[in-house]
């Protein structure tokens, strides 16, 4: 071998060098349609799809595994959801409201005076867009317990003008559970982009519970129940061996 780079430097000495699986997000989460993905304790609002900075709204402080989020302190994504996408989230499920990802766009705000957009709530809740407003797609389940680490996935597919099919997985604590959902009359598009921990235009809205989020990513697709069963799987693996994060 006649070729080589001579990096021509001393390692520095002090505490253990981070892993790699501490630098990148987890190897499941990085799927085709992947339009934005946040490993938020080590990198902030770090985009991995993108390889840019997306818009950090305050100064989110450190929670156990993630950042902790509300009205004040949020990741502005810049990204406005398509008609058929995916929210994924790994987050510590709380009692009261939190606001750990969407779009929701407050009433007041709304050139109509509807509320609309799509949001995921740290108890668990999904709340959806429909012609009247917004409402419940899928409640918080009984299984979940406080305090507790869980994967939410909400995941919507137009299949025509008047079909459109959500999926819902919530794993935490070796239960999981898959809900599946038809409606007629969805209504997904905004003009707000998708926020992580809170969004612009959703105040006044009072989910005022702080979230520690750990991953968030935004899919530019839907999903089928029997393949968010397989990548649900997947992610939990990942995450007991690559992050010790039992869910």
């Amino acid at each position: 071998m006649n070729g080589y780079l001579k990096i021509n430097a001393v390692l520095p000495s002090g505490p253990q060098y981070k892993r790699l699986t501490d630098l990148m997000l987890l190897p499941s989460l990085v799927k085709d349609g992947l339009a934005a993905g946040y490993a938020l304790k080590d990198h902030g609002a770090y985009n991995f799809a993108t390889g840019l900075y997306s818009e950090m709204m305050g100064s989110p402080v450190q929670g156990q595994h993630g950042l902790k989020f509300n009205q004040t302190n949020y990741i502005n994504t810049g990204i406005l959801k398509p008609e058929s996408f995916t929210f994924l989230v790994v987050a510590q499920k709380t009692p009261g409201m939190g606001f750990l990802m969407g779009d929701f766009v407050d009433k007041t705000q709304a050139a109509d005076g509807k509320e609309h957009g799509t949001t995921m709530s740290s108890r668990g809740d999904v709340y959806a867009g429909v012609p009247g407003g917004v409402g419940l797609a899928f409640g918080q389940q009984s299984t979940n317990v406080n305090g507790e680490y869980v994967l939410l996935v909400y995941s919507a597919t137009k299949n025509s003008a008047t079909s459109y099919s959500q999926e819902y997985a919530n794993l935490q604590g070796g239960r999981d559970i898959f809900l599946s959902r038809a409606i007629p009359d969805l209504v997904n598009i905004t003009d707000n982009p998708v926020g992580v921990g809170y969004s612009v235009k959703s105040s006044p809205l009072g989910w005022v519970a702080d979230t520690d989020v750990v991953y968030a990513c935004l899919y530019s697709k839907g999903f089928t129940k029997a393949e968010l069963e397989t990548w649900a799987a997947q992610i939990r693996s990942e995450l007991m061996q690559l992050k010790g994060i039992q869910i």
